[in-house]
């Protein structure tokens, strides 16, 4: 029928061009895609199409296509009914597939709620879970470890400060740690990520988690049937699939998560790794199990690096009463069960690979306080705390002198001591803009100043404790305010207040008597901004005197402690090296003639020494140069970056901020001279 009516239309582009715009209307196709370009190449490849087999006369390719197309049409439209229509019935999917495996999909910022737990979720674009606060848009190039797991590494059900990853890192601060744990993971979707972007972060340590139900059964390289694809990019077909594919928790026997226990002796045979009867497939299971291990510790050791086993127990492994519930509903008698039998199995398995095996269950055990969710089987904030509390035990070799002073780990930057070492002001991201904050050493209480919409950073408190100078504006805009105000954060004001006058990162001299910054102006004529240049400003006076050149870019000055001089860096040569200004004699030295950047400079209390941070190796590390001898010593040789350091102005410590991955803190370690 179709092909007759077409053959008695007049032919014209007019008949395709409207069933194009009709089947694929441009604004339903730029709703379900989120992206112009694809709604332009879209509509226009099928416009073209559908005008090219119109002209040529093959009805039969007309008709085809035609009926394709109303089919795709028809099933775009319900997509786009689902999501826009009913958006309380879209159930996210937090992973995207990949070749042997799956992934979290990058830039996610999702929101987690259950009876539990109510979580926020975020990843970097490369997947990886990350701060609620941190940037999105920043990789991570190397670690020192590799976490693999399933669920309970990937530990959706706790925030990302909470993992025994994130906790783990506060016991070994200058490393780069990477957790790359995702639900439902077996130790052959961990191989085979290992293989294809694991490896690339060229990790000195691997860690296999392993957990006694999911890493035992179904242990198979994955194949992806038609539904998961069908599910990743269809929300009204993951609406209609996801209950068939996954069982709710109010359908479970319990009530609750009880794998790998089961109802049925048959299943217990074939899936639970306790259960003493065993079966063909779990025999095969076991089998795999072992070889995929071994694979991944083989790849492990031909990149250099180590791998450790750790072994997470179950509930019912832990605490009785979960276990005396499911041999009850269930009718297991206990002879029919050996609880330890995983832990030998892995345990042989690690001795016969000479690797080392972390196995949490004692651990667990010496604790009354529950380690998991009620309902959840997943461990909660106190059981991710003993996790790394165990882990860390094991791992004490690898402690270092550098300790976390930050409560926080995403965020917290340029920490200034007070002169009497007592309080040190810092900045860190709080509600989305940078906020000034002042911590009491003592107790290591921190106070929050600032409350408002406008970044501050840099702070600085005046010698006597009164005033606080700092930056204020987003320094991607190049006009940044030197501001001071009052120590607990009232009489703000501002001493870049003339017309198009800006300036950064200023500093007080040891008495008080002077301010130094990096200033510049804005030329309306020209519409370019000046070099920034040192500015010395008499606090008593109120005078301004600019003592560098504007022919060069200057930053980051400090006065020393006799205020003889100034130590500044200059970009002279294609980076920024480090110069001393007489301020006497006006006399500079340059300081430091290296092929990479220079930054972050402070003066020792007694002026002999200058700590700054240089990007030598692809990274920024912390060094000390001798003002008398000239000589110049590494402090830090992390994979990390550690940056605006400062001297404890009574002790013989630093304090400096670095970023290590996804964490971002302020440290603190020995001089070590």
């Amino acid at each position: 029928m179709a092909v007759l009516f077409f053959k008695h239309v007049q032919k014209s582009i007019l008949l395709p061009l409207l069933l194009a715009l009709l089947l694929f209307n441009p604004v339903i196709v730029f709703l379900l895609t989120g992206s112009i370009g694809w709604c332009i190449g879209s509509v226009a490849s099928f416009t073209f199409l559908l005008i090219y087999t119109y002209l040529k006369g093959a009805d039969w390719a007309f008709t085809l296509l035609v009926n394709v197309l109303t089919v795709g049409s028809i099933c775009f439209h319900l997509e786009v009914t689902f999501r826009h229509g009913f958006p309380e019935y879209v159930i996210e999917n937090l992973y995207t597939i990949r070749d042997d495996y799956y992934f979290n999909k990058p830039h996610l910022l999702s929101h987690l709620e259950d009876k539990e737990y109510s979580v926020t979720y975020k990843t970097n674009q490369q997947g990886y879970r990350i701060p609620e606060f941190a940037a999105a848009n920043e990789n991570v190039t190397h670690c020192d470890w590799l976490f693999l797991g399933d669920s309970f590494t990937q530990g959706a059900q706790v925030p990302f400060e909470e993992l025994y990853t994130s906790q783990l890192y506060r016991y070994f601060p200058n490393k780069v740690i990477v957790n790359a744990g995702i639900s439902g993971f077996s130790v052959a979707d961990e191989y085979h990520y290992y293989r294809a972007e694991g490896r690339k972060l060229k990790p000195k340590k691997v860690f296999l988690q392993i957990c006694n139900f999911n890493d035992f059964m179904n242990v198979a390289p994955r194949r992806n049937s038609w539904t998961e694809y069908l599910m990743q990019y269809s929300d009204l077909a993951r609406y209609l699939l996801f209950n068939i594919r996954y069982k709710p928790p109010g359908e479970l026997p319990l009530g609750r998560w009880t794998e790998p226990f089961y109802p049925t002796q048959k299943d217990n045979a074939t899936y639970n790794i306790f259960y003493n009867e065993t079966s063909s497939v779990k025999e095969a299971d076991l089998k795999a199990f072992a070889h995929y291990v071994s694979a991944l510790a083989q790849e492990v050791k031909a990149d250099g690096a180590e791998l450790v086993i750790i072994l997470i127990p179950t509930k019912e492994q832990t605490y009785f009463r979960y276990l005396d519930e499911v041999i009850t509903s269930f009718k297991i008698h206990p002879e029919q069960l050996d609880l330890l039998k995983p832990n030998k199995i892995v345990s042989h398995l690690a001795d016969s690979l000479h690797i080392q095996l972390i196995d949490l269950l004692p651990g667990f055990q010496e604790i009354t306080q529950l380690q998991f969710f009620e309902y959840d089987e997943h461990l909660n904030p106190h059981g991710h705390q003993t996790t790394a509390d165990i882990i860390s035990r094991h791992l004490k070799d690898e402690s270092s002198d550098v300790n976390l002073i930050s409560k926080e780990l995403f965020s917290d930057r340029y920490p200034a001591y007070s002169l009497d070492g007592q309080l040190f002001t810092y900045q860190s991201i709080r509600d989305g803009t940078m906020e000034l904050f002042l911590n009491e050493m003592k107790n290591n209480q921190s106070h929050r100043l600032t409350f408002n919409k406008v970044d501050e950073s840099h702070p600085m408190l005046s010698p006597n404790q009164s005033l606080i100078v700092f930056t204020e504006g987003d320094p991607a805009e190049n006009q940044t305010k030197v501001a001071i105000m009052n120590s607990n954060g009232s009489n703000r004001r501002y001493i870049t207040n003339g017309k198009n006058e800006y300036g950064a990162i200023a500093t007080f001299s040891p008495s008080g008597r002077h301010l130094t910054y990096a200033g510049w102006f804005y030329d309306a004529k020209t519409e370019q901004y000046s070099n920034p240049q040192i500015i010395l400003l008499d606090m008593e006076l109120g005078t301004k005197k600019a003592v560098t050149r504007g022919l060069f870019e200057s930053w980051r000055p400090v006065i020393a402690p006799n205020e003889d001089f100034v130590i500044y860096i200059s970009k002279r040569n294609g980076n920024f090296d480090l110069y001393k200004l007489d301020l006497k004699t006006e006399k500079e030295e340059q300081l430091t003639r290296t092929s990479f950047d220079e930054w972050d400079p402070v003066i020792s209390p007694d002026g002999s020494y200058i700590l700054y941070t240089a990007r030598k190796n692809g990274n920024w590390d912390l060094f000390e140069l001798s003002l008398s001898s000239g000589q110049n010593r590494q402090l830090t040789r992390s994979l990390g970056d550690e940056w605006d350091p400062v001297y404890h102005p009574k002790e013989s410590v630093i304090a400096y901020a670095g970023k290590f991955g996804m964490f971002q803190s302020i440290y603190r370690k020995p001089l070590g001279r």
